[in-house]
């Protein structure tokens, strides 16, 4: 690894999947078995998984190495797999009653005070679940607002009718469907922002920051109120606990990313994605031409055309400083084109941002250096926005 390092740190390369393919080899031959281990393969694109598996199994037939893998279930995974050993990862029963006992504090406090129905509440949940911590998750969100024990009993006897069904998936439907109508009876304004939060998240063309989700929020809403701003109101942004609040289980802030500028909010498990492309058109049908607006307001934005001032004064470290203080700019800039085909809409909220060139001219040169950073100083001075994009 010294080595390689040595080589490719003089020239700024990286090793190439050969390089790194001898090195892992070398390594693994020094001892007598080895295990590796890969979280969530079904999170890998599926051109770059065939490679990498492909890499692991020579390895295999040149050392004594073992492959522990977890996935969803997904029929191509299970081919790349064909006659190896595999077993459904499902929660057991203490352990989901463990859970259930651990986040009894969040109900109501009349269920504390009655132990029977504390103890209904603990079996009925955990019986009903099938093995899946986000079922027990969902069953007791659709439990926190019950106003009475009969309420609650009531309650209950569903998540049991519900249990009973042979599908998981089609438990997981009902769940998914009693957690929206829990969002949709929230007060007009909790509602619409965790609708806005949920299209945002489930629509964007990659995952969002917690700032750039906030950001993006925070413009919504001061559409919505008939305002076309022209900077950025930190006061109009939304906490990250009331947005986690009003979407009701949903969506989940990464716990596994120290750096608090790095952090996402994402949805909670990835059947909730499934369930919101099936629904999503149904309920929020604007979403795509509401998302175009948002960047091409973001976009337009004062700052950037002091942004652009500075470019053409040559001060680009003040330059890139007001970009990355705009945490939404990148991805409008490089996502905003996308979001305009995929609405399908002719209407435009800002009718002269297509034609503005100091604009055009700032957002592209904000995609070429986002996509290819290193040839920034390459780029030549123009006043024609047309051979800028061409170049």
């Amino acid at each position: 690894m010294k080595a390689f390092h040595k080589k490719h740190a003089a020239i700024s390369t990286r090793p190439s999947l050969d390089d790194i393919s001898v090195a892992l080899q070398s390594v693994a031959s020094i001892y007598s078995k080895v295990f590796i281990a890969i979280d969530a393969l079904d999170e890998c694109q599926p051109t770059e998984r065939s490679l990498f598996l492909s890499v692991l199994f020579n390895l295999q037939s040149k050392a004594e190495v073992n492959v522990f893998a977890t996935s969803r279930p997904i029929l191509e995974i299970e081919k790349l797999f064909n006659g190896c050993q595999s077993i459904d990862i499902v929660a057991s029963p203490d352990d989901i009653y463990k859970y259930v006992d651990g986040h009894i504090s969040q109900l109501p406090d009349f269920v504390r005070h009655n132990p029977d129905l504390l103890e209904q509440i603990k079996v009925e949940v955990s019986a009903s679940v099938q093995g899946m911590f986000l079922l027990a998750q969902l069953y007791l969100g659709s439990l926190e607002d019950k106003i009475s024990p009969k309420e609650m009993r009531q309650a209950l006897e569903r998540i049991k009718l519900q249990g009973q069904k042979d599908s998981k998936f089609e438990i997981l439907h009902d769940a998914y469907d009693d957690t929206v109508e829990r969002i949709k009876s929230q007060k007009n304004g909790f509602r619409r922002l965790a609708e806005k939060t949920l299209y945002w998240i489930s629509y964007a063309k990659r995952q969002l920051k917690t700032t750039e989700l906030q950001h993006a929020l925070a413009v919504d809403l001061e559409i919505d109120t008939g305002n076309i701003p022209r900077e950025f109101d930190d006061e109009s942004k939304p906490g990250i606990d009331l947005i986690v609040s009003v979407c009701c289980g949903l969506v989940t802030p990464d716990q596994d990313t120290a750096d608090e500028e790095g952090r996402v909010i994402r949805l909670v498990h990835y059947t909730t994605q499934e369930y919101l492309i099936q629904i999503r058109e149904e309920w929020f049908p604007e979403a795509e031409k509401r998302m175009d607006d948002v960047c091409t307001v973001y976009l337009s934005f004062d700052v950037f055309e002091y942004a652009m001032d500075l470019w053409k004064s040559r001060k680009q470290h003040e330059f890139l400083e007001v970009l990355q203080s705009s945490p939404l700019y990148a991805y409008s800039s490089i996502n905003l084109g996308r979001h305009v085909r995929d609405s399908n809409s002719s209407r435009h909220i800002m009718p002269e941002f297509p034609t503005n060139d100091n604009r055009i001219q700032l957002t592209l040169r904000a995609i070429l250096h986002l996509g290819f950073g290193t040839f920034l100083e390459l780029l030549p001075e123009t006043e024609d926005p047309t051979a800028l994009f061409l170049t």
